[in-house]
């Protein structure tokens, strides 16, 4: 197994996981020893044995019997995890991993939140349309009040009709 190892830096976000990617490669190889190390003063072992405590059920393999592919998924990732990684096998070829985490944006007491929204699609102003409602409801007011007042002053209605024995007239009021 050979591994790539040219330096790679990786980011990742506080709180959330990053891949640290290492493999072989001839991807179907098997290499005879490999660990994971993180450098503080000097390179302490991380996988698969944990030295510093740090990563415990933070760390763990993509592939659970690994053949080509080392590469660490960490977890729950802290400030502190950014720092210089190595991928290290057969005890002697090695690459360089650098990880920066970038720490969850804070804010001060003092200071009120700046909220700001966006729609796609931006709603109309509901103003313009208040006069034309309006408008329409004075003039449903008129149409009704012109259809009562023609009716009204009409005189009494009368129905012509006729019988056998003659012609008949009915008033309604």
């Amino acid at each position: 197994c050979t591994l790539n190892q040219q330096t790679v830096d990786v980011t990742g976000d506080e709180g959330q996981s990053v891949l640290l990617p290492c493999s072989c490669s001839e991807l179907q190889a098997k290499p005879h020893t490999f660990r994971w190390r993180f450098l503080k003063g000097s390179y302490l072992e991380i996988f698969p044995a944990d030295q510093t405590h740090r990563y415990t059920d933070r760390v763990q393999l993509i592939n659970d019997r690994p053949l080509g592919n080392l590469s660490l998924l960490i977890s729950h990732l802290t400030v502190e995890d950014g720092g210089w990684y190595r991928c290290e096998i057969n005890n002697y070829i090695s690459k360089d991993i650098r990880l920066t985490v970038k720490g969850a944006p804070t804010r001060s007491s003092s200071s009120s939140p700046d909220i700001t929204t966006t729609s796609p699609h931006p709603s109309p102003d509901p103003l313009p349309y208040v006069p034309v409602a309006l408008v329409t409801v004075i003039i449903l007011h008129i149409i009704v009040a012109v259809v009562y007042c023609t009716t009204r002053k009409k005189g009494p209605s009368t129905v012509h009709y006729s019988r056998g024995d003659g012609a008949g007239t009915v008033s309604l009021q």
